[in-house]
């Protein structure tokens, strides 16, 4: 429509030369956003398997991508619990095609190295803290 506008003389120049839109739209998604509430994430916690309850508390109460969760492991290249900190350095992927199944790997752009940091209130920080490392632990 600029271009048109610039072609009837109308404007003198478009001003999205240069723009790419997908660039502009890079990261978004026209699928709805849910948002579960409080209750919806504790009402999970009973039906999941042991293993993977850490994975909900890390996506729900941390913003963990699930390959981040999945990837997460008991260590203190991982959880610095006194610092109330996660750190993303890998993700579960999986790919049968070039690596026969699930594997390791770096996050993705921009999330290497997050430092992801627990709930500002301490009595919060360290009742998440730790149901998240008594999910890891559970989990092996």
């Amino acid at each position: 429509m600029l271009t048109a506008a610039v072609g009837d003389s109308v404007i003198g120049e478009n001003p999205c030369n240069g723009i790419k839109p997908n660039q502009v739209f890079q990261g978004l998604s026209r699928a709805p956003k849910w948002v579960p509430t409080e209750r919806e994430v504790l009402a999970l916690l009973d039906p999941v398997p042991r293993r993977y309850r850490a994975a909900i508390w890390l996506g729900a109460g941390q913003g963990c991508r699930i390959g981040e969760a999945l990837g997460m492991e008991d260590g203190p290249a991982y959880v610095d619990a006194a610092h109330g900190e996660l750190h993303i350095i890998q993700q579960l992927q999986y790919s049968p095609q070039f690596h026969g199944g699930h594997y390791l790997c770096e996050p993705k752009s921009g999330s290497s190295g997050t430092v992801v940091h627990w709930w500002p209130k301490q009595e919060r920080r360290r009742g998440l803290v730790g149901a998240v490392l008594g999910a890891a632990r559970d989990a092996r």
